[in-house]
């Protein structure tokens, strides 16, 4: 038997098939967390050498290889102003050749609401559904 909850009402059914799936997707959860935490190891590894490798130079991208398998590590960097006037200050008139300025709009949880309702927002509006998230618990 199945369990289904939607919202706070709880039912069972009976589908051999869901049951099977569910066990099975446990399992391979699993071994993809197993796989997960291997792999994070293998990376620290790698980026560690790509570190010291690297070390005193401005490049930041390296390769090593065995045999037919090569990995690539990059480094990058998420740089965001802090202090827009200080900043400004520091760089004078270069200020505005040097940064740019975004504008983002965004829709509110009630204008989603509201647009999923009405097909008159929905023309001004792109609405794609998002693939299902599928989350694995034990009970």
């Amino acid at each position: 038997m199945v369990n289904v909850k939607i919202a706070k009402q709880t039912d069972k059914i009976k589908s051999v098939k869901v049951e099977k799936a569910i066990e099975e997707l446990a399992k391979l959860k699993q071994v993809s967390d197993d796989a997960n935490d291997q792999m994070k190891a293998h990376k620290e590894t790698i980026i560690e050498e790509a570190r010291k490798q690297l070390d005193g130079t401005d490049i930041q991208t390296i390769s090593f290889g065995v045999s037919e398998t090569e990995v690539k590590v990059s480094f990058s960097y998420d740089i965001k102003i802090q202090d827009e006037d200080n900043l400004l200050a520091l760089l004078g008139d270069r200020y505005y050749d040097l940064t740019t300025e975004k504008k983002v709009i965004s829709p509110t949880t009630k204008l989603k609401e509201m647009a999923l309702e009405d097909d008159g927002l929905s023309d001004y509006m792109s609405i794609k559904e998002k693939a299902p998230a599928v989350s694995v618990k034990k009970l």
